[in-house]
């Protein structure tokens, strides 16, 4: 006996409506990652505005008090470690302040925190604002359609190409990292191997 007819159609049809919702479920979860990104940059601003106000008193404390005590709210609420969140704070802030079009794309739900995070290890060493700014169209445009796996090292050959002094400041750092091993596979003595 055959297949009723249609049950492919309603099999895909199925499919369609599973893979449209997915992708609108991750793109709510990216923009909700990128506002948790937002907060925590707040959060920065606030540990600035306190430093400045221990500064503005004479206070003379401890210069990692406001830091210690921001992180430590935020750890108690977010179930993380202090260090754990300075460090999400410190890469919040780097995202948020120094990458004007990729916060936006990851907040709009375009690309996803792995994307986003991609763009920003790649990037974060072109100082040039114009520079940056070429780059992340260029990455952003590939992050729509391309893995954060492939789209990290699209991301290095262009902070490379758009900032040669970049690639070439690195190289000698890489040439130094460069190893070569010769092994003698003809002579060289194999364990006898027992299997039980």
């Amino acid at each position: 006996m055959g297949q009723p007819v249609g049950s492919d159609d309603a099999i895909w049809s199925a499919l369609d409506r599973v893979v449209a919702d997915l992708q609108s479920t991750r793109s709510e979860i990216a923009r909700l990652q990128a506002e948790e990104s937002r907060l925590l940059t707040d959060a920065a601003d606030i540990v600035r505005a306190r430093e400045e106000a221990r500064r503005a008193a004479g206070r003379k404390s401890p210069h990692d008090l406001p830091l210690r005590e921001v992180s430590a709210e935020l750890g108690a609420a977010m179930r993380l470690s202090d260090r754990t969140v300075q460090a999400r704070m410190s890469a919040a802030s780097t995202l948020c302040d120094g990458f004007g079009a990729t916060f936006p794309a990851w907040g709009g739900g375009r690309i996803d925190l792995a994307h986003a995070s991609a763009i920003v290890d790649a990037g974060a060493v072109i100082a040039d604002p114009e520079m940056r700014e070429q780059y992340e169209r260029i990455v952003l445009e590939a992050a729509e359609f391309e893995t954060p796996h492939r789209l990290r090292a699209i991301a290095r050959v262009v902070a490379a190409r758009i900032d040669p002094d970049l690639a070439a400041g690195l190289r000698p750092g890489a040439v130094g990292l460069r190893q070569n091993r010769i092994i003698d596979l003809v002579h060289r003595e194999i364990p006898d191997v027992r299997f039980f």
